[in-house]
């Protein structure tokens, strides 16, 4: 088996304490540049459920003591840059990916908004506004009803218990002083790092982020205590009902951490379950038996755990039952049968999934700083997928064993509201997504709309018979540009 390249990218700490990863071996004329600062839903003590890591992610995009609101994004499009930023439960990223002739545009930029926010009143009680309706779609989404009873279920006293947006009433009580401080408490130089893969010089680099970051590291509180969530001691069960058409149902199972020796055969057995339509559950309980929607499964073992490990399903809901029983009795005579070749399949997989963000400066810049938020070590993916490549059947075995147990299952499921359980509210919710009107204007032009009074939004999307498939050798790429202009 090919293996995975060992890092060339280089790390430094200026005298700030920042810590700068730099790839300067891209080919191609592009850079990403990324700043990850640690501190996530996770850290909000002691406003913790709030919501305030990804508020102060909102914020910093609204001005600095440089750039205008408006300035920073005619900055970052004038220069060629794209950018985006998101929050988990234990980071903050911020990224901007462009030509590598911007680098310092894109690392200006990227600075200011770390380090230099203005934190205007006025655009603090309007962002409040915007999150405040992204809470409200959340809670008419059945994907994010379905994550947040997950893991409330699985997690009792784990911070990754609350939703990264927070929840409205705490967050409703956060103040302009609380997120001004929770700035100066946890975006120091010391709690955060640049990664840049591009076609750039490190030396330049260097010496720009010296001149751009504080000179000193700012006020840093360390990593506030964390709870621990205790080993589980008996199933648990949590179903909700919802707007949905059919049950969303999942098994899950406490699982280690990333570090712990059983991680990678609990990787591999949730590549050999469930990734795919070629996977085991797939097939059988799908394709084969025909008793669900969709079916996969997937294991996320984060630095600190306990993680998790978990099959989901959609499946009818008088049928949810029966998948529960199925999905169970078919994870037991999986583990009765031959694996080697379907591990050797699953390690085929997730080495050509790795190798895949190889290909883009994003990709690899993305990969360093996860392998240094993870493990404090650039060449983590490399050193994981050869540990990958030496798990054994019976390593499979002994990890299911250790942790795919009865007394560690927490069953979850997002059901249809029936008939008798329905409101007035939720009837009217069904009436409205399903209120759709087709128009033929006189020029042709389709208009189909749909009316729903729930939020003060509005959706628009257009959409043209046009494409690569319109293009000519000669206009190759003329649709993209045409887009992006």
């Amino acid at each position: 088996m090919i293996d995975f390249p060992a890092s060339p990218a280089s790390i430094h700490t200026l005298d700030n304490g920042l810590t700068v990863i730099i790839d300067s071996s891209v080919e191609a004329a592009v850079v990403s540049c990324q700043f990850w600062v640690q501190t996530g839903s996770m850290h909000e003590f002691p406003l913790l459920g709030s919501g305030i890591s990804h508020l102060l992610e909102h914020m910093v995009f609204k001005g600095t003591e440089k750039y205008s609101s408006e300035s920073l994004g005619q900055t970052v499009q004038a220069a060629g840059g794209q950018w985006n930023a998101y929050t988990t439960f234990d980071r903050t990223v911020y990224y901007i990916d462009g030509p590598s002739q911007s680098t310092s545009t894109f690392l200006d930029v990227l600075s200011e908004m770390m380090f230099r926010p203005t934190f205007d009143a006025e655009e603090f009680k309007s962002e409040r506004d915007v999150i405040r309706r992204e809470i409200d779609m959340g809670l008419d989404s059945a994907d994010s009803q379905n994550s947040q009873l997950l893991f409330s279920t699985l997690y009792q006293r784990d911070a990754r218990r609350h939703p990264v947006i927070g929840h409205l009433d705490l967050f409703n009580a956060i103040t302009l002083e609380d997120m001004v401080d929770y700035h100066a408490r946890r975006y120091s130089p010391r709690n955060m790092f640049v990664v840049i893969a591009g076609q750039v010089d490190d030396a330049s680099i260097l010496e720009q982020l010296a001149s751009l970051t504080p000179e000193k590291s700012t006020r840093f509180d360390d990593q506030p205590i964390l709870p621990i969530e205790p080993r589980q001691m008996g199933r648990r069960v949590n179903r909700k009902n919802f707007a949905v058409h059919a049950s969303h149902l999942t098994l899950s199972w406490q699982a280690p951490e990333m570090s712990h020796p059983d991680a990678p055969a609990l990787d591999l057995l949730a590549t050999i379950l469930g990734a795919g339509r070629s996977s085991i559950l797939y097939r059988r309980l799908r394709e084969e038996r025909e008793l669900c929607l969709h079916i996969g499964a997937s294991s996320w073992l984060p630095a600190h755990g306990p993680g998790l490990f978990a099959i989901s399903a959609e499946v009818p809901a008088d049928g949810r039952d029966s998948l529960e029983a199925a999905i169970i009795s078919t994870l037991e005579d999986a583990l009765s049968e031959p694996l080697d070749d379907l591990i050797k399949k699953a390690q085929r997989m997730m080495l050509t999934s790795q190798f895949r963000t190889l290909t883009t400066a994003s990709g690899r810049a993305s990969d360093l700083a996860s392998n240094w938020n993870e493990a404090r070590n650039l060449d983590f993916t490399r050193d994981y997928l050869t540990t990958l490549n030496a798990v054994t059947a019976e390593d499979i075995l002994q990890a299911a064993k250790r942790w795919l147990t009865p007394s560690t299952l927490s069953i979850t499921s997002l059901d249809p509201e029936n008939s008798e359980q329905s409101t007035s509210q939720a009837s009217a919710k069904k009436s409205v997504a399903n209120a759709l009107t087709t128009h033929t204007l006189s020029n042709g032009m389709r208009v189909i709309l749909g009316q729903d009074k729930r939020l003060p939004l509005v959706n628009l999307c257009t959409a043209s018979l046009a494409g690569s498939i319109s293009e000519t050798p000669e206009t190759n790429g003329i649709n993209t540009l045409l887009a992006s202009l």
